[in-house]
């Protein structure tokens, strides 16, 4: 976060109610730790993204296999369109 004024040109000038080129000066920055702690950290969302994925079970060969639903989805949308020539989940 920062301050900032009107410069002195901009002040001085006789259009400065009407002109939309106005020029600001930086006086100072501001810094909150709370605003510096979340840009410093990286985003726990995009980490924690995998887990989030849907998973379910399935049977392959007479065993019980974990998979992520959305990679089984696109398996069989990519089996199913096949014979149209579309390049789905590719």
């Amino acid at each position: 976060m920062g301050l900032s004024k009107l410069s002195e040109e901009c002040k001085n000038c006789p259009f400065v109610s009407r002109c939309k080129h106005k020029r600001m000066e930086a006086l100072a920055y501001m810094t909150e730790t709370q605003v510096l702690a979340n840009a410093a950290d990286p985003s726990f969302e995009n980490l924690a993204a995998p887990l989030l994925r849907e998973t379910m079970t399935i049977m392959v060969n007479g065993t019980p296999t974990k998979v992520y639903k959305d990679e089984i989805e696109k398996q069989i949308y990519s089996q199913l369109y096949s014979g149209l020539g579309l390049k789905l989940g590719s």
